[in-house]
């Protein structure tokens, strides 16, 4: 059966994937246009003061035909004394007498500017900006020399001007492909959905044509020990038969595993009392295996599922823990609240698996440890059901390192009371 939940997560990842990929990409362009456009404006300022210096503080007559307004680099006009703010500016006796040769700047009188000519004298850049002011200090090897500042203004509105259109005309691409994408999402992931849907039948239909054979041999095998007494053969083969029994059960449990379920047909159940039941049948197995068992579980806490896959779930774990963990560890379960949300992890020792291997463990038909998975009959698919029970109920399952020991973790929602009704009145 189609999981709706699976599909809709890959929708979702689908969306943000390219969303994000379309955003940076945006930005990107938009910083890298701003900042060449910036740049060009620079040169073309630098270009203007060096054409200002060359000429004693002028502009020379153009002495070419106009040329196209888009050329590089600065060419002078006609226009260009008319439409050009600066100030040109002698310097001598360390930058103590300021004349100013040309004065064409009307936000400041002369005193502001010959303060500041001074101030760009006594400092150590040769060009740069001051507020919107692009500067440039000539130096004489006599120690008197020419300060020129131009006037950005309106190329800094420019550049302004030209990130802000970039940015609200990117920002309508953005909102035009979210549109544009989320309803052709569905047809991208069609695919994905539909061979999810033959993959899960196909497991769910093999499995049960399974269990017929599979019961007529453990019939006949029963049938033979009553007429011949039972033998190492029988006993084999009753052995065998509970293992496939137990990897269809597997099967079934993982195709299972991507459907999701609905919140409103799960009945609330008492998490502690179950988790509690189910892991008293642990204890015997843990202290017979020499890891004893040590439980942390808080009274009182609800949640809404199926009694059954919870049940699974737990028995997943703690088997996990048995069988898997280090010789003479402590396995600790504990089960309690957080927030909103119910945490139920189970932690062992297991030395021998590394921190970049942890998280391979979700991985059907992966086992850490092959010689010692086929000794405790694992198929390596045992931590996938119990992950995709914890996703069916709304929670996850997740796994982390902790030192020499591996921990995991099922964060389920919670639900406060066993009927809600009760609790207020």
């Amino acid at each position: 059966m189609k999981s709706a939940r699976s599909v809709a997560q890959l929708r979702f990842r689908f969306i943000l994937t390219a969303m994000l990929a379309l955003v940076l990409t945006l930005a990107v362009l938009c910083v890298v246009t701003s900042a060449l456009f910036f740049a060009a404006n620079t040169t073309r300022a630098d270009a203007a003061i060096d054409v200002l210096h060359q000429n004693d503080g002028g502009f020379p007559p153009p002495t070419e035909k106009r040329r196209p307004a888009t050329e590089m680099p600065f060419r002078v006009t006609s226009e260009t004394p008319y439409e050009t703010r600066y100030a040109f500016a002698q310097v001598e006796g360390d930058g103590q007498q300021v004349e100013f040769t040309t004065l064409r700047i009307a936000s400041m009188d002369e005193g502001q500017l010959a303060e500041t000519v001074r101030q760009l004298w006594q400092g150590t850049a040769e060009r740069g900006y001051r507020d919107y002011y692009r500067y440039a200090v000539f130096r004489n090897g006599d120690g008197s020399g020419t300060v020129v500042l131009l006037d950005c203004y309106s190329r800094f509105q420019s550049s302004f001007l030209l990130l802000r259109s970039a940015l609200t005309v990117s920002a309508a691409c953005v909102v035009m492909v979210l549109v544009l994408l989320v309803p052709l999402s569905k047809r991208a992931v069609r695919p994905f959905a539909r061979n999810l849907e033959r993959q899960n039948r196909f497991v769910t239909d093999a499995s049960h044509e399974l269990k017929t054979p599979l019961a007529i041999i453990s019939a006949n095998n029963d049938l033979t020990e009553r007429i011949s007494g039972e033998t190492q053969w029988t006993r084999s083969t009753k052995t065998q038969v509970a293992r496939l029994n137990a990897l269809i059960r597997d099967l079934i449990d993982t195709a299972r595993a991507v459907e999701s379920a609905d919140e409103a047909d799960l009945p609330p159940l008492d998490l502690s009392e179950l988790v509690r039941r189910c892991s008293e049948d642990f204890l015997p197995l843990a202290d017979a295996a020499g890891k004893p068992l040590e439980r942390r579980i808080e009274d009182g806490i609800w949640v809404k599922g199926d009694a059954e896959a919870l049940e699974r779930l737990t028995g997943v774990l703690l088997d996990n823990a048995v069988k898997h963990g280090d010789a003479g560890g402590r396995i600790t379960l504990e089960l309690r609240t957080h927030r909103r949300s119910v945490l139920f992890s189970v932690a062992n020792p297991a030395s021998d698996i590394e921190d970049a291997e942890a998280e391979r463990l979700f991985d059907r038909f992966y086992r850490a440890d092959q010689s010692r998975s086929r000794t405790t009959g694992g198929y390596g698919i045992g931590l996938s059901v119990a992950q995709g029970i914890a996703e069916r109920h709304g929670g996850r399952l997740s796994v982390e390192k902790r030192g020499d020991a591996v921990a995991f973790t099922a964060t389920l929602p919670r639900r406060a009371t066993k009927d809600p009704e009760r609790a207020t009145t």
